[in-house]
């Protein structure tokens, strides 16, 4: 993990880069996306629910239920809902130490509430919360950690291709003169998550926010860079050429879903506080 200087419409930003195959993965510093109103397309929801402002005051540890996806995306298979599940909760570790034997994720929620889960996971998608009957099999199952969250991947997605970002790269013989400039070519693909969180004692919801991966201009991004040499001449001509081979398209596959994911993880785990 190395940081690099870009320039984007004359904005200085700083990108946290990790290299991917033959791509780089950058956390790059990008204007949030606007709809027609001029505010995000999805926007942030409010986590104040039933008068509860965040986690803040909740005790008794947290579980991680399951990852699904919303109706209008394919559904998860069961061994994408442990995986994900199972990462969210390392980066909540992670990033709050302190809740170290007081987190459980998916397999233990599953085995605990054994068939009803089923049903729950089913609504959960369908629904986007969990009903009544839902909170009751909770209430009934007694789990070990007080809090469940529960994660929605919306089906929203968009693709995006950056302007190119030139860097003059001065010259071996005339160090006064760009001979030529490093081209940098991004693709960024925004995901959105929906996160719940429930007092499974009180049978309630008491945080409710959804999770962009564009959130703050903050973005993960595929990176390729071409050097282009300047002038008009055979010479630079070929140069170009033999640079950058004769790609129809400089810009990079943009990041895989996974890689999306795992970059929301980490957010969703630095805002929880660990007081549970």
């Amino acid at each position: 993990m190395f940081q690099k200087l870009y320039k984007w419409k004359q904005i200085q930003r700083i990108a946290m880069v990790c290299l991917l195959g033959s791509f780089s993965v950058s956390c790059a510093f990008l204007p949030p996306l606007e709809g027609e109103s001029g505010q995000s397309s999805i926007g942030r929801q409010g986590s104040n629910i039933d008068g509860v402002d965040s986690f803040a005051g909740a005790t008794g540890g947290l579980a991680i239920g399951a990852v699904v996806s919303a109706n209008g995306r394919d559904a998860l298979k069961p061994y994408q809902r442990w995986r994900y599940a199972d990462q969210l909760a390392s980066y909540i570790l992670h990033a709050n130490p302190q809740l170290h034997g007081q987190v459980d994720s998916y397999e233990y929620v599953s085995k605990r509430l054994g068939k009803p889960f089923a049903n729950l996971l089913k609504s959960y998608r369908l629904t986007g919360d969990l009903d009544g009957e839902s909170l009751d099999a909770l209430r009934s199952a007694e789990l070990r950690r007080r809090y469940l969250m529960m994660v929605n991947i919306l089906p929203f997605e968009e693709i995006n291709e950056l302007s190119p970002d030139s860097n003059g790269v001065v010259g071996k013989y005339n160090e006064e003169v760009d001979d030529y400039y490093d081209v940098q070519y991004q693709t960024i693909r925004v995901l959105a998550l929906r996160v719940q969180v429930y007092d499974t004692a009180a049978g309630s919801k008491i945080y409710d926010d959804i999770f962009r991966s564009d959130h703050g201009g903050v973005s993960l991004a595929t990176e390729r860079t071409s050097r282009k040499y300047v002038g008009n001449s055979l010479v630079a001509t070929l140069s170009n050429s033999f640079s950058n081979g004769f790609r129809d398209n400089e810009y990079p596959p943009a990041p895989k879903t996974d890689d999306v994911f795992q970059f929301l993880w980490g957010r969703i785990a630095e805002e929880v506080p660990g007081a549970f």
